[in-house]
């Protein structure tokens, strides 16, 4: 059986692309907080300098703030995209697909 998707609710579509985008973003935080970490560690060269320094607060703020910028941009495009297909449809027909009944 086809089917066409003749319209998207923005704000549903909104929600799904802003809560994957955060969960995409989470993996990247994580590589970036363990190489920041890696490359702020105290080397063996025995700089007492370094070793005692405490770690700048930017980089651990930008790595908290990541995942919520990717949230709120992802909100932005899934809405807008959603808007923009309820305009093509009008012009295109919709996206078709096909289903099957299961047991």
């Amino acid at each position: 059986m086809k089917k066409r998707i003749m319209r998207v609710t923005p704000f549903q579509a909104a929600k799904v692309t802003a809560v994957i985008q955060f969960l995409v973003s989470l993996p990247f935080v994580v590589v970036l907080g363990a190489a920041f970490m890696a490359a702020h560690a105290p080397h063996s060269s025995g700089d007492a300098r370094h070793a005692s320094a405490p770690l700048p607060h930017l980089p651990v703020i930008v790595l908290v703030i990541i995942p919520f910028a990717y949230l709120i941009v992802g909100f932005i495009i899934g809405a807008l995209g959603a808007w923009l297909y309820n305009i093509t449809v009008r012009f295109t027909g919709g996206i078709e697909y096909t289903t099957t009944e299961i047991e």
